[in-house]
């Protein structure tokens, strides 16, 4: 009976070792064989390679032992490689890491059970395939491919922005036209309410006045847009009251621009949340205008989109509801009226 080798072959024919070990040096320099107590019976040249060792000294030691002196999971990860394949005759493939001289190095490894000639001789063929070059150039591909992507949405940020830049001054612009040849107070409301809409791409647009009775009511005098009877159905009040808490009654008792970011999480908006959801409005701004350094209402503007007044378009927005306040007062002082929204009727839009 044949007595086991330093390398601790299992007890088959010498001449079938011989064989085997042959075939394994033939088929593929990336092959190892253990046997199933995980001593390393025989490999190929790359893998001393990727193990940093010699032949001479990995021949009959311990894998798990060697796997532990790279620290990591390694061990962890051929432990579990090891069992899956002797109680289900393989094992997915998986990447170990540390391996080399230098510990830079990385395999795939896969590993099969191998019953030879007699029952109790059984090892574990493995394939270690050196995928340093390979993962190194998925990595450097993964980052330019992320850096190609930042810099995509960077520009497309910055073209986002610059269209948004251009449209808002468009919009100014087209206002301050209106403002200069406004025959009368309703139509150049109208006409600021159509231009933000149409130009600037806002949902709705409509201005308010505050009253003067007990409810301190705010009255719609001029609109444009996707309004489907919003303002019909709403209430609201420039009191400091539940319904006079939005953005629109704030804008009016403060007489501070308010911005209305997400209508759909803001707890000041829930009188109004349900219908104004329904027609796509997500975020709105309340501007306040003066008229003799009296609040007399509000320019209101919706977007579909969450948080869409930035501090470009904010600025934008509040230069146009100052030129707005300054047309009404140049209009009222040429009609004579009063500088409150006192008797002004949506009618006469």
């Amino acid at each position: 009976m044949e007595e086991r080798d330093s390398t601790s072959w299992p007890r088959t024919a010498s001449r079938g070792k011989q064989v085997f070990r042959a075939i394994l040096r033939g088929l593929s320099e990336g092959l190892l064989v253990t046997s199933s107590d995980g001593l390393i019976l025989e490999a190929g040249a790359s893998f001393f390679a990727l193990a940093g060792q010699s032949r001479e000294n990995l021949l009959g030691s311990p894998l798990v032992r060697r796997l532990e002196q790279l620290g990591g999971d390694a061990s962890r990860l051929w432990i579990e490689t090891e069992r899956r394949a002797l109680e289900s005759g393989g094992s997915p493939g998986l990447v170990i890491s540390g391996l080399g001289e230098d510990g830079t190095r990385e395999a795939l490894v896969r590993a099969e059970r191998l019953d030879l000639d007699e029952p109790s001789a059984t090892v574990i063929l493995s394939y270690w395939r050196d995928v340093t070059e390979p993962r190194r150039m998925e990595a450097e591909l993964d980052a330019s491919s992320r850096a190609l992507d930042r810099e995509i949405a960077a520009r497309e940020q910055v073209e986002s922005d610059y269209r948004r830049s251009n449209r808002g001054l468009m919009v100014l612009s087209r206002c301050i036209q209106a403002l200069i040849r406004a025959p009368d107070e309703a139509s150049l409301m109208r006409d600021i309410c159509r231009i933000i809409v149409e130009v600037g791409g806002y949902r709705l647009a409509w201005v308010g006045l505050a009253q003067a009775d007990a409810p301190q009511r705010v009255i719609p005098v001029a609109r444009w847009g996707h309004e489907a009877g919003y303002l019909d159905m709403v209430d609201i009040t420039w009191a400091d009251t539940e319904r006079g808490r939005g953005p629109t009654g704030r804008a009016i008792r403060t007489g501070r621009p308010w911005v209305m970011r997400d209508i759909h999480a803001d707890p000041a908006y829930k009188p109004w949340r349900e219908e104004a959801l329904r027609r796509g409005y997500l975020s709105s701004i309340a501007l306040p205008l003066q008229v003799r350094d009296r609040v007399i209402g509000a320019l209101n503007i919706y977007s579909a989109a969450e948080d869409a007044f930035d501090y470009e378009e904010f600025s934008l927005l509040t230069e146009l509801a100052d030129d707005l306040s300054l047309g009404i007062a140049t209009l009222r002082e040429r009609a004579g009226s009063a500088p409150d929204g006192a008797g002004f009727n949506e009618s006469e839009t």
